[in-house]
């Protein structure tokens, strides 16, 4: 008895964002372009009716949803869009991967100190059908699919992996998951911050690479998403690794001293080696490049750091070749005229989290929303010389109950039109979180417009946000 046939409807890759549309297709073997069906108990074809496909949807071999509809009888194919169903069991992390789960040990993902396996970023997704239908004034069959490895996509024996990433809906546009496989020059890590590679000749020549740096000081957390491990990730089969073996850290000082600090990719340092297969909690790791993680992680990389040391952060293959281009900080300190520095972690439309701090004039903003009533004034007093009284505070127009949130206006220095096209993914993110010591609150960006800016348009690029913090300010009740 043949099987049913699953179909991927857009360019096969077994690794999708999230947030793309996606459809599958399901063609079964059992029905005929007439609409007729052969069953292995009579061989010859009998008239069907109310044919249906259930698509069975499984996320991390768990089932999660079913799915059922007719089958077209203009091309034969049941159609379903699945992309609803995943977007559920993707988040990108906030706190590091941790097994056994201890809720009172939970590290923030942003303060990570060599790497952390994800826990809800990436999924392992496949999918089986089922086919029911009867004779004409029959009972209802019900068939499970067995289904079949097709010449254009593998379904039941094979598995994609779906993170919490974003495609456009532009005609034509299409996202390029080979772009972010890190085994060579020119792939990325998921950022949206500028990348690049930086000579060794050029290293200590900050001036000529100043796009490529970020600003950083001594206390701020950092963390980036990577795709790791092996997987056949096309529709030929061909194995593909990302190749993150090593992350090289090289500090340089205004004195012209060099620094350098290898760390492996290990299940020692939180990681897993790229030479496993990938998994879901494998197949997307963080890794903690800010100056506080590397402090906090026991280096002594930036014991000699000062404000003006700057340093790279390089992804290697396991021969220490070039995996994906590096990211650059410069470490600063607070604005020296003593303006506050707000820094803001957000998920960006890779999945990632991408950091800025805003450290111009800022303003925070205490607004009160309360509920008053009238209250009567005095009390009864249990005497004959005095059966009523009251106190001069009593009574009149109360305040029952007040809440107050806090919201925060931040501004940015004049920055390079890179970094304000980096930040628009913070406009925009459900997920903003900002860091206070080494604690991180939620916020929530209400600045409602973003005017991207460019030098040629308006000379000096700078760019104001205003965000409330998630929790409002305590009160007691009256």
């Amino acid at each position: 008895m043949p099987g049913i046939e699953l179909y991927n409807t857009s360019t096969p890759e077994l690794i999708y964002p999230a947030y793309q549309e996606r459809v599958v297709a399901a063609s079964q073997g059992l029905i005929s372009d007439s609409f007729e069906a052969f069953t292995t108990s009579c061989y010859c074809f009998q008239p069907v009716e109310n044919a249906k496909i259930t698509l069975l949807i499984y996320v991390n071999e768990t089932l999660v949803c079913s799915l059922k509809s007719r089958i077209n009888p203009a091309d034969m194919l049941t159609r379903f869009n699945v992309e609803g169903v995943i977007q559920n069991y993707t988040q990108t992390d906030e706190f590091e991967w941790q097994y056994p789960f201890i809720p009172a040990e939970q590290v923030a993902i942003h303060n990570i100190h060599k790497f952390s396996k994800n826990t809800t970023n990436l999924v392992r997704v496949n999918y089986d059908c089922t086919i029911e239908y009867n004779f004409a004034g029959g009972e209802t069959i019900n068939l499970s699919a067995n289904t079949t490895l097709n010449t254009k996509q593998y379904y039941k024996d094979w598995y994609h992996f779906f993170w919490n990433g974003v495609s456009q809906h532009i005609e034509g546009e299409h996202f390029d998951i080979d772009l972010y496989m890190c085994n060579a020059a020119g792939k990325k890590v998921l950022t949206k911050f500028f990348t690049g590679v930086i000579l060794t000749s050029e290293i200590t020549e900050y001036a000529s690479n100043a796009k490529y740096w970020q600003k950083i000081r001594m206390s701020d957390y950092h963390t980036v998403a990577f795709f790791n491990g092996k997987h056949s990730f096309t529709k030929s089969g061909t194995i593909t690794k990302s190749n993150v073996a090593h992350i090289l850290f090289t500090l340089v000082n205004p004195d012209g001293s060099i620094v350098t600090e290898l760390v492996d990719n290990t299940t020692a340092n939180g990681g897993s080696s790229p030479d496993e297969q990938m998994t879901a909690e494998t197949g997307l790791l963080y890794a903690g490049i800010g100056a506080q993680n590397i402090i906090d992680s026991g280096s002594s990389l930036l014991d000699t750091a000062v404000v003006g040391s700057y340093y790279s952060v390089q992804f290697l293959e396991d021969d220490l070749s070039t995996a994906a281009d590096s990211i650059h900080f410069e470490i600063v300190a607070d604005d020296c005229k003593g303006y506050e520095t707000i820094r803001l972690g957000w998920v960006n439309s890779l999945g990632g989290w991408d950091y800025f701090n805003f450290n111009k004039i800022s303003t925070r903003t205490k607004t009160s929303k309360r509920t008053n009533f009238t209250q009567n004034h005095g009390n009864e007093i249990d005497s004959r010389a005095n059966a009523y009284g009251y106190g001069t505070w009593q009574g009149g127009l109360r305040t029952y109950n007040n809440d107050v949130t806090e919201t925060i206006e931040a501004s940015t220095d004049f920055i390079l039109e890179q970094e304000g096209f980096a930040i628009e993914d913070l406009f925009t993110s459900t997920q903003v979180h900002m860091q206070v010591g080494d604690a991180w609150h939620g916020v929530v960006v209400t600045e409602k417009d973003y005017t991207q800016q460019t030098h040629a348009n308006d000379k000096l690029v700078q760019y104001t946000i205003e965000i409330q913090k998630a929790h409002n300010k305590r009160v007691q009740r009256l």
